[in-house]
């Protein structure tokens, strides 16, 4: 378990993450990731649930570490998967998911989610971190203001999707 930092003005305990539960979880996964395609594309067009999940239990079985639940006062508060392989060989780390739950969004969480990822990629040496996000997904500025910059774009189920990069 990795704690993350208080954050000012916040009376609630840091958050926290364990691994995700792949045995039980998938539904509450599924949950989270159709809810952050909906805010990303407008719709479920295109969501994949079976890629989804078999993406998500790939990189579990690889690296349990790297699909994690964030926690806070011991309930839910998010998802953070990361893909430890894509990217390895260019110096950069792959955040595959990442959500916090709607009620505990603008709390200081999603900081404390890409904090705990960029500790993760570090500890593997690498230089850089990286994410897909889709032009309209109102979290675009949210990674902008973290220190995320437009490396590129790739093609996405329905659009073609913004490539973003940190340096660490």
């Amino acid at each position: 378990m990795v704690a993350a930092e208080s954050f000012p003005g916040d009376d609630a305990a840091a958050p926290v993450f364990v691994p995700f539960d792949m045995r039980g979880g998938k539904a509450r996964y599924l949950a989270c990731y159709r809810d952050a395609w909906r805010i990303a594309h407008g719709s479920l067009s295109g969501f994949d649930e079976n890629a989804c999940w078999n993406g998500a239990r790939t990189r579990a079985a690889e690296s349990p570490e790297s699909v994690m639940e964030m926690r806070r006062n011991g309930e839910f508060a998010g998802i953070l998967a990361l893909d430890d392989r894509r990217g390895a060989w260019r110096g950069y780390g792959w955040i595959a998911f990442f959500y916090v739950a709607p009620p505990l969004r603008g709390r200081g969480l999603g900081r404390a989610m890409l904090d705990r990822a960029e500790e993760h990629f570090a500890a593997l040496g690498r230089r850089a971190v990286r994410l897909t996000v889709a032009p309209g997904n109102p979290a675009l500025g949210f990674y902008e203001r973290t220190g995320f910059v437009r490396a590129g774009t790739e093609p996405g189920a329905l659009e073609p999707l913004y490539v973003m990069e940190k340096k660490l």
